[in-house]
């Protein structure tokens, strides 16, 4: 099994309960509150100075607060107690802060208490609540099951290596995923609401799939996974827009379907297919878009400007410095990608004019990023204007990009360069909104267009640059 060392990434994140929800694609399911949709919440701290603690409530993977009570101080330690009007029974988080919040059921309780130390509160104990009692119990049921998982892995791995033993422990993986199965009718028994969200976690092994005495459909074990790692999830619940895990599960998946051996067509088509069965334009979308995204950043180009787009496309409207932010990423790796429409670049030229760099097409162009105090960059210049004079005549042109901050230094650079081409900078030296768009960090950058704007190459310089010129002009 060539590739049981990847699905080791799951370890942590497929290990748990299975189950199914009755809600339909678009979300509809019965959502349980306290008696008069008040808790509650009142609890200690230590090791703190915050004014207040506040309760959050997850909008993708941004965490919104919703709510906040005052503490109170004596003796070093702090109190604090308010009602919570809880319209929909789910998961927040509660805490001084965002980061390192404590998640939290609401929803069912009348009262709860908190107990916590500010320093790490997502570790604080919470009392007189039997749902997040129950949840507690099965997310330490769960951490064990993972515990023998990668055990297991372990030994696995060490079979392989020495030939012996690969059958005990895959039917000790068999073993594993009945106890999950069994521990899954208790829950689902006792409460549906957490078998639901610990079913994200579920992912059955392929040994199991393969001694179940069920029809071997599948090819392999990539061909299994890619198709069963939300199985026993219902992506449609409600509740999942208020869990960033799914961000989580989202990334691995598909950090996972770029390292099994598939097309990069085949892994979005998989994912698009999961995506599928969460209400369009909710918040769990949102996060799962964005978990896909993180998740072929870095493994696969086309599917990271994908599913990028597809978040900036679906969700125009969310938080701007979190769309600014995915936006100038997409560019950058599209700037990468050959074969795509380089990004438009409109900047000032050294006479104050606006250039585009789209004005420029039927020609093959040289974006060539630089500046007049990079050495690297000055010591290239006479390569590059040796080419330039070779092609220029034949349908070949350069757009340099200054990262300059004086103009008169990169006005005087490109005199004594003999620079005879276009030139443009915002002199914003490092924050050029060009060099931001490419993704550049660093100097001398290129990236060669075809005639219709698309990129041929990138960071060509020097033989490389003129040899593949050689190859488009001829000679």
């Amino acid at each position: 099994m060539n590739y049981l060392r990847y699905f080791l990434i799951f370890g942590l994140l497929a290990v748990g309960l299975a189950c199914k929800s009755t809600a339909d694609k678009t979300g509809n399911e019965q959502a349980t509150t306290a008696p008069d949709g008040t808790t509650l919440i009142s609890g200690t701290v230590t090791s703190c100075d915050a004014d207040s603690i506040r309760i959050f409530k997850a909008d993708g993977i941004t965490l919104t607060p919703v709510a906040a009570f005052k503490v109170t101080y004596e003796n070093g330690q702090g109190s604090f107690s308010g009602d919570f009007q809880v319209k929909e029974k789910g998961f927040y988080y509660i805490g001084p802060k965002g980061q390192g919040s404590k998640l939290l059921i609401l929803g069912e309780d009348e009262s709860l208490t908190l107990y916590g130390n500010c320093s790490n509160f997502q570790l604080a104990t919470v009392g007189n609540s039997k749902i997040n009692s129950d949840y507690a119990t099965v997310s330490r049921q769960i951490d064990g099951f993972t515990q023998q998982f990668n055990g297991l892995i372990q030994q696995y791995r060490k079979a392989m290596k020495s030939g012996q033993g690969l059958e005990n422990v895959a039917q000790q993986m068999v073993k594993l995923d009945e106890r999950k199965l069994a521990l899954l009718d208790s829950v689902q028994t006792a409460s549906p609401f957490i078998a639901k969200v610990v079913g994200l976690r579920t992912y059955l092994s392929y040994q199991y799939y393969q001694q179940s005495g069920e029809p071997q459909i599948y090819s392999g074990e990539p061909e299994y996974f890619a198709k069963n790692f939300f199985t026993h999830t219902d992506l449609a619940s409600p509740i999942f827009n208020q869990l960033p895990l799914l961000h989580e599960h989202f990334k691995g998946y598909a950090t996972t379907l770029t390292r099994i051996g598939l097309s990069a067509q085949v892994q979005r088509d998989y994912v698009i297919a999961a995506l599928d069965g969460i209400p369009d334009g909710s918040s769990a979308e949102k996060m799962a878009v964005l978990g896909a995204t993180a998740g072929f950043q870095g493994q696969g180009v086309e599917n990271y400007i994908h599913f990028g787009r597809r978040y900036l496309e679906d969700f125009p409207k969310d938080n701007p410095q979190l769309r600014a932010q995915v936006q100038k990423q997409v560019n950058a790796a599209a700037s990468r990608t050959i074969g795509a429409v380089a990004p438009e670049i409109t900047m000032a030229t050294p006479d104050g004019n606006m250039l585009n760099l789209s004005d420029l097409r039927g020609k093959v162009v040289l974006i060539d990023f630089w500046a007049s105090w990079c050495g690297p960059c000055r010591r290239e210049n006479p390569n590059v204007v040796r080419v330039y004079e070779k092609y220029k005549d034949k349908g070949f042109e350069i757009l340099s990009v200054s990262l300059d901050r004086d103009k008169n230094r990169w006005l005087q650079a490109i005199q004594k360069d003999g620079l005879d081409w276009l030139h443009v900078s915002d002199l914003k030296q490092w924050k050029n909104e060009a060099a931001q768009l490419y993704g550049v960090s660093s100097i001398p950058y290129t990236v060669l267009l075809d005639r219709e704007g698309r990129i041929i190459a990138n960071k060509l310089r020097g033989a490389a640059l003129e040899a593949k010129l050689a190859e488009i002009f001829g000679g």
